[in-house]
């Protein structure tokens, strides 16, 4: 187990490329900016119909809205003004790429500086560097990418297949087959987002390498916006492993939002007091007083099952003799101290 101990201590330098939350692991290629289209660009874009782009107007495109249709033709070509409607608004780092970021954000290809058409699919990859978890036993995995097709003609466009319920193309991780990309809807340029769960048979032989890769079958263009590979690990009750200890309460009956009967906080220590480590403990709750919430949980407020994720440092153990304090702040229905209990979560290393 030490191999896993020594690839943990990475854990700050892929801090870019993974993000951790309460049992899972989330990788991400790319950004979620809305195909990098500013605020600006988007005021008076509108789709192929006519229609505002941006159709909520908060800036951003995201899935269930459109790309602009810029020079006005009532079609989609790959290719930037005045040419097409095309678009490469990619950060330096992500040119720069090599794990996949290199194909989001970017509509065409170019040479010599000039537009040579569409990014065939069947070039694009994604590489997500999952060595962080060798050794940590996965439960589950799901990608899930949000994308837009200009012209969406793939299948043939003579297929009798209703094109709105078309499948665009295979996807593969590390060869398997995990599904299908449709096409969006409208055909040109809808933006959408496709989940695909790896398949529970094939995870040892997917993560196997450190490395998965996302590829495509077909030779016709998709654009992405950003890739997102999250892993679910299994996690074990380490509550034996540790002993909490009380440190403060406080019973404070001014109403709050999510609190009308005011809110009672505690202040608990948490101390490994075995020989295992911990990784990535989390507090999850289980109130008895009824309609209690937890004001301070992860994501927000939230009453049965709601977390808390102790910060236990950029190496993301709790290890043997280590201590660590995080606040309990209960929302309650009454001005009374309220019933609940508590429970430890994570996923025990052994030495």
């Amino acid at each position: 187990m030490k191999k896993i101990l020594c690839l943990l201590t990475v854990w700050v330098f892929l801090a870019c490329l993974a993000s951790f939350s309460h049992g899972a692991i989330v990788f991400r290629i790319g950004d979620k900016d809305g195909f990098g289209f500013s605020p600006e660009e988007l005021l008076d874009a509108v789709n192929i119909r006519g229609d505002p782009a941006d159709t909520d107007g908060d800036g951003k495109l995201e899935p269930g809205e459109f790309l602009p249709e810029i020079n006005g033709n009532c079609t989609f070509d790959e290719c930037p003004p005045p040419r097409g409607d095309g678009f490469d608004h990619r950060t330096d780092a992500e040119m720069m790429a090599t794990n996949g970021a290199q194909f989001t954000d970017v509509s065409f290809r170019t040479e010599d500086g000039e537009c040579i058409g569409h990014i065939p699919m069947n070039t694009v990859f994604f590489d997500f560097d999952v060595s962080l978890l060798s050794g940590l036993p996965i439960k589950s995995a799901r990608l899930q990418i949000i994308y837009s097709d200009f012209d969406g003609d793939c299948p043939d466009p003579s297929s009798s297949i209703e094109p709105y319920c078309a499948v665009c193309t295979e996807i593969y991780a590390d060869g398997y087959v995990i599904g299908n990309v449709p096409l969006t809807y409208p055909k040109q340029g809808g933006i959408s987002k496709a989940i695909f769960d790896l398949n529970e048979d094939l995870l040892e032989d997917i993560f196997k390498d450190g490395l998965v890769t996302i590829t495509f079958q077909s030779a016709d263009s998709i654009e992405f916006d950003v890739a997102t590979l999250k892993v679910n690990l299994v996690k074990e009750n380490v509550r034996p492993l540790v002993r909490l200890r009380k440190l403060s309460e406080n019973l404070d009956t001014t109403p709050v939002p999510g609190g009308p009967g005011g809110t009672f906080t505690v202040q608990y220590r948490m101390k490994n007091t075995s020989t295992t480590s911990i990784w990535a403990p989390f507090i999850r709750f289980k109130p008895k007083s009824p309609g209690i919430l937890l004001l301070n949980a992860d994501g927000g407020p939230k009453g049965k099952g709601a977390t808390i994720t102790p910060d236990v440092g950029t190496d993301v153990i709790l290890s043997p003799e280590e201590k660590v304090k995080f606040n309990v702040v209960i929302g309650l229905t009454e001005p009374e101290v309220p019933d609940f209990k508590l429970s430890v979560l994570g996923i025990p290393v052994s030495p």
